[in-house]
């Protein structure tokens, strides 16, 4: 199941990008982290509790391309999305784990 979640960072869009990853420690917390830097990636690891102004000063700063959360950061996210122009993809960690899952296990 761990290479089925890497597999989204494997793609040729993401290649050598920079990849921001918040959220609580979880599983899917560390398949993120380690699927990014399998990837050929950069990650950026962010305090889960570092304010908006901050997480958004770092992401504008290291050019963050996609940034990968848990659901308890989904208002933070959307809160990203406004203030952000830099971030083009958003994955929230459970959601892309079902999406990967049902893409390539049918």
């Amino acid at each position: 199941m761990t290479l089925l979640i890497g597999a989204l960072f494997l793609y040729p869009c993401f290649e050598n990008s920079k990849i921001a990853v918040i959220g609580e420690n979880s599983y899917e917390w560390i398949v993120s982290y380690f699927a990014t830097v399998i990837g050929s990636n950069v990650v950026v690891p962010i305090d889960k509790d570092m304010p908006i102004q901050e997480i958004y000063s770092i992401t504008e700063n290291s050019g963050v391309e996609a940034l990968v959360y848990s659901n308890d950061y989904c208002d933070m996210a959307e809160e990203l999305q406004t203030l952000n122009t830099k971030i083009r993809c958003y994955f929230n960690m459970k959601d892309t784990m079902r999406f990967i899952l049902t893409s390539y296990v049918q």
